[in-house]
Parts: structure tokens; sequence; C-alpha cells
């Protein structure tokens, strides 16, 4: 199962040892002797990712920790390490919600957790490769569009199909737009692209600056291909920490 590169919010002491208790869903339960022991205070929340089908430890996924009691919402992400392991440190006071995403997995359930618990949070793996990209970054999705040929690109005026794609990325995905994102794969015919330049005048303008036809054409392809089922290849996983 391979997964994308996250970023460890913070550092905490991870040791090993025998067997402890579990909140699951607000349940307790007893982990298995071989389950490894997280240090935490009382402003953490710690535990491990473990898969529901086989039980085994979930290396390199993120585990989110977000609560909404706050003055302003407030969300905080780290990653497991090799054996599943996380610690979510220093969190203010507050009522937590616990889940986890990976590639290769379906986005977890919520977990309610509190400060100085710790978890064991499951996981499932997807079903299949298109279940597995809908969490995929938007820029995965995006390098699934092909550009004109270079022939049609030369009579409008670019250098070749590279130049072209550099500046779709610029004028569109770069200034406002999350192209790539599950909102610009749902649209998938020429004409549905076409009304939604018209929506608004700078649109149109972007969308005329990179020659319009060949623009909606190479849109719908994109996103009908996408809708249909083709997904872009794995992120690559990251090393556990």
């Amino acid at each position: 199962m391979r997964r994308g590169t996250a970023l460890l919010a913070g550092a905490a002491a991870l040791l090993v040892s025998g067997a402890l208790r579990w909140n699951t869903g607000g349940a307790a339960v007893t982990a298995q002797e071989t389950a490894p022991d997280v240090q935490i205070d009382q402003a953490s929340i710690g535990g491990v990712v473990v898969n529901s089908g086989d039980q085994r430890p979930e290396a390199g996924v993120w585990v989110v920790a977000q609560t909404s009691t706050l003055p302003t919402p407030f969300r905080r992400i780290v990653v497991t390490d090799d054996q599943g392991r996380f610690v979510v440190p220093d969190l203010p006071a507050g009522s937590y919600v616990l889940w986890v995403r990976g590639y290769g997995l379906k986005d977890s359930a919520r977990v309610n957790a509190a400060r100085g618990a710790r978890v064991r949070l499951q996981v499932a793996s997807a079903k299949d490769p298109r279940e597995a990209a809908q969490i995929y970054p938007s820029g995965y999705w995006f390098s699934l569009l092909e550009p004109p040929s270079k022939e049609a690109l030369l009579r409008k005026g670019f250098s070749g199909r590279d130049h072209w794609a550099a500046q779709i990325k610029e004028s569109c995905g770069g200034h406002c737009h999350d192209v790539g994102g599950l909102g610009t794969r749902v649209v998938t015919g020429a004409a549905q692209w076409e009304v939604l330049f018209n929506r608004h005048r700078g649109m149109r303008g972007e969308a005329g600056g990179l020659g319009i036809e060949l623009l909606t054409d190479r849109l719908a392809d994109w996103t009908s291909r996408t809708w249909a089922g083709e997904v872009p290849p794995s992120p690559p996983r990251p090393v556990g920490v």
C-alpha cells in the first residue's frame, strides 16, 4: 500500500510495553500484548492505527484531531510511525474527534477522544483503485489532462504542449480554482464547460487566452475519462517517523 508525504506535527517519546487499555468509539477494550504503548501527557492524545481487515499496524497514515469547541475551528494532523503509533501533542482544552486518512484506505469513522486518552483507531482498505483515488490531491487528478496536439497549439501561438500545460496551470489552477478537485471533475461535457466560462467575464478571458475550443475539448475529455473510472497513479509512500 502506498501513502503520500505527511508532516508529523510535534515530537513525542514513544515507548514499547505490554498490554494497555484503548478507547474504540467510546468503548474500552484490552489490546493484545503485542500492541505498543505510547507515552502521552494530559494535553495529548496518542494511540495506534490498525487495519480492520487483518489488524496490522498502518504506517505513514494521517491522524486528524479536530474540534469545534474552541472560538475558532481547530485541527491538528500527525502521521503514524512504522508501527502505526501516533501522538497528537499540545492540544488546547476541548472535546476532540479523531479520524484517519491514508493512501490506499477509506477515510475512517470519527471517534470521540478526550485529551490524555489512548485510542486504537480502525481503518479499512479501499475496495478498488477508484475508491482509493478519491482522496488523492487535485494535482494528481489534474495530471491526467491530455493537452491538445502540438500542431493545434502552434496554430494558436503556443510553442508546444508543455507551454500550454504551464499556461493552464497558471491561468486556471494557480489563481482561484482547485483544478482536479471533485468540483471540477463532475463537469463532463464541453457544453457544460462553455456555460461555466460564460458565467464570469474573467473566466471567459482566461479560457480565451488558452484557446477556448481547445480548452473545452480537452477538459471534457479529461473529466469524462476520470468520471468513467480512470484514476491517477498512487502517490509515493512516506518514510516512517
